[in-house]
């Protein structure tokens, strides 16, 4: 899964469990599982980030990603712009050739 959005929660500094980070992509709220190096960074809510990791559905029902990479986009003023241009790209970098056979 690729994803941009606001972090709308991050745990507690005595949180020492997996959960806490909460992103908004504009779609839904979805929980991130950050590990190792991630959760050691300043991650503060309202900052604009991007999250590239593995999607899954629980047995309750609810929804996380592991985070594989998570950038602060936050000090880029074109960041939400850019990313319908980033999306068109990888159509037509990846799918469009798909339908052009």
């Amino acid at each position: 899964m690729w994803a941009k959005g606001v972090l709308v929660s991050i745990p507690s500094s005595s949180d020492s469990g997996g959960g806490g980070f909460h992103l908004d992509d504009g779609t839904g709220v979805i929980e991130l599982q950050l590990f190792g190096d991630f959760r050691s960074r300043n991650w503060e809510t309202g900052m604009y980030v991007m999250v590239v990791g593995f999607y899954s559905v629980r047995d309750d029902g609810t929804s996380a990603v592991k985070v594989h990479k998570m950038v602060d986009l936050s000090p880029f003023p074109d960041r939400e712009s850019m990313w319908y241009l980033e999306v068109i790209e990888v159509f037509k970098m990846f799918y469009q050739p798909l339908f052009q056979d």
